[in-house]
């Protein structure tokens, strides 16, 4: 699944960061915007997910964020791959790092030559910005596919309970409201004659129960009786 993998890419780009890689500022300036695209994707995965079975545009979608993940994973493994690599001129004369975010330092700070730095510097960011630009057309996508975050669809289910438990509250008390005056009128309707009624009409705005009001009359088995 689309989320797993997102999981486990930011868990490992947040361990490059936390650890203050020295790298140059563009770059870096590209991987916390990396960061920051990937974790608002994720708010959207889980919505996303459960439509996927049902909805085509969003199945292509989850596509599509899996190939740029896969693109984003393999740049920091190559960049942990030329740190470990001793054969290769990333890695220098530091001491061999324990960690992914020491494999990337290695990569980057490492006492190349001049050229041979700027170049990696200079790939690693254009592989970032290529792959920032396709999070970011991604991320758009989400109001085309009506796409709600985990905080939306929350908020959303909030709001849905309190409507129907108000709804319910409404419904109890029109109720009791409306039992009371039937017991009213059917008095009034069987009694003996001395209120000098002869017809007694229900009149109100509308959905304030006046036809239930009416059924419970014509239901009622002493108006029935006396009718």
């Amino acid at each position: 699944m689309a989320s797993s993998l997102v999981t486990a890419f930011l868990d490992k780009l947040a361990t490059v960061i936390q650890e203050e890689v020295s790298m140059p500022s563009g770059v870096r300036s590209e991987l916390e915007g990396l960061e920051g695209k990937v974790k608002l994707i994720k708010c959207l995965l889980a919505d996303a997910e459960n439509r996927a079975f049902y909805n085509e545009a969003i199945r292509l979608w989850l596509k599509e964020l899996k190939d740029v993940m896969y693109d984003a994973d393999d740049l920091i493994e190559d960049c942990k791959a030329a740190g470990e690599d001793n054969a290769s001129p990333f890695s220098g004369q530091l001491q061999e790092p324990s960690s992914s975010a020491g494999l990337v330092r290695t990569a980057l700070s490492s006492p190349l030559s001049l050229r041979h730095k700027a170049t990696f510097n200079h790939k690693v960011g254009q592989r970032l910005k290529d792959i920032n630009s396709r999070l970011e057309e991604i991320s758009q996508e989400r109001s085309q596919l009506q796409l709600i975050t985990d905080l939306e669809e929350n908020k959303h289910r909030a709001r849905l309970i309190d409507h129907q438990a108000s709804s319910l509250v409404e419904t109890d008390i029109t109720g009791l409201v409306i039992q009371s005056d039937a017991k009213k009128l059917i008095k009034v309707l069987v009694g003996d004659g001395s209120c000098g009624l002869d017809l007694v009409a229900i009149t109100g705005m509308g959905g304030i129960g006046k036809t239930t009001l009416a059924q419970i009359l014509y239901n009622d088995q002493l108006i029935k009786a006396n009718f």
